[in-house]
């Protein structure tokens, strides 16, 4: 963690370490082919990063931009936004990725957007056939606002609610898995189901990812919980175990971690420091909480703010 380091230098060191050609490379030579459904801001910075490791990113030799025809409305909308009383605001509301969306790139590196993800699954359906070894990152947008996703997992054309759009992107997440048992390839497949945290601000009572994981071929009666101190670090060796390559190399998968073992852990969380404020920050400082033990030791450090703070030296 580099002090004055800035996202896209972040971003170019993350996606080309010994650490990440050493996975890709291995993952091509085993026969695997990685596709990751996310935003590519949030995922690489640019989607040149992930050419040459990321099947389904494209380069090509020229550009063409085009401007969308959203762009009309988005604007109308911004203008609504900005000058209609506060109570008025919410339908209006515009979000970075409404933006970015206005520049259409016809050709260059191909771009992401999981905005739309739950609804290509419902009128495209999975595309699995002739894949062979394929490891597959879907990313939503979960409790993020704008709210446009239905309870059942479909885009509305109108506001919906935080709890109608994470119960569409659950169903969806549902859907997927029967699509899978129809299609016979649930049972060999592993499925990791994650986040990076509960709900905002974090706070004591929500400061954990979620983490669920399927291995292949594996049945139970009833759901088994772990107490293992795991952490997202785990993520990479895990996918690389289940992929037969050389796991240690990446560090310990989940299962590697016994239950009784005291692990440190960190955490980052962005805050606001009034004494490093600039001008139209939202937040300037990530706090990092370090902790041996389970939540409870995190919930201690969080009440008594035991943290270290890092200035954060571009916005994301």
């Amino acid at each position: 963690h580099c002090s004055n380091e800035t996202t896209e230098a972040f971003f170019f060191r993350a996606w080309h370490s010994n650490t990440a050609e050493s996975f890709y490379n291995e993952m091509q030579k085993k026969g695997w082919k990685a596709n990751l459904y996310i935003d590519t801001h949030y995922g690489a910075g640019i989607a040149e990063n992930m050419v040459g490791k990321v099947s389904n990113v494209v380069e090509t030799n020229s550009r063409n931009y085009t401007i969308d025809k959203k762009a009309f409305t988005n604007l109308l909308k911004l203008s609504f936004y900005r000058y209609l009383p506060l109570g008025m605001k919410a339908p209006f509301l515009i979000n970075t990725g409404d933006v970015e969306s206005l520049k259409v790139i016809e050709n260059d590196f191909k771009i992401f957007d999981s905005k739309e993800s739950a609804e290509r699954f419902w009128s495209q359906g999975l595309h699995t056939q002739g894949e062979g070894n394929l490891f597959t990152l879907y990313h939503y947008d979960g409790a993020h606002p704008p709210y446009r996703l239905s309870s059942e997992g479909v885009q509305k054309s109108g506001n919906s609610r935080m709890e109608d759009q994470l119960a569409g992107y659950f169903h969806t997440i549902g859907e997927i898995m029967q699509y899978m048992k129809d299609e016979e390839i649930y049972n060999d497949a592993m499925i990791i189901i994650t986040s990076d945290h509960g709900g905002t601000p974090i706070d004591v009572f929500n400061p954990q990812p979620i983490f669920y994981i399927k291995k292949p071929r594996e049945k139970h009666e009833k759901m088994y919980y772990s107490h293992a101190m795991i952490s997202q670090e785990n993520f990479l060796p895990t996918i690389a175990d289940a992929a037969e390559l050389d796991a240690g190399k990446y560090g310990k998968t989940i299962f590697d971690i016994p239950e009784e073992l005291k692990v440190e852990r960190c955490m980052f969380v962005k805050d606001f420091d009034i004494g490093k404020a600039q001008k139209n920050e939202n937040s300037n400082i990530f706090r990092k909480y370090c902790y041996t033990g389970d939540s409870d030791e995190l919930i201690r450090k969080i009440s008594i703010d035991d943290y270290t703070a890092f200035p954060i030296v571009d916005p994301f």
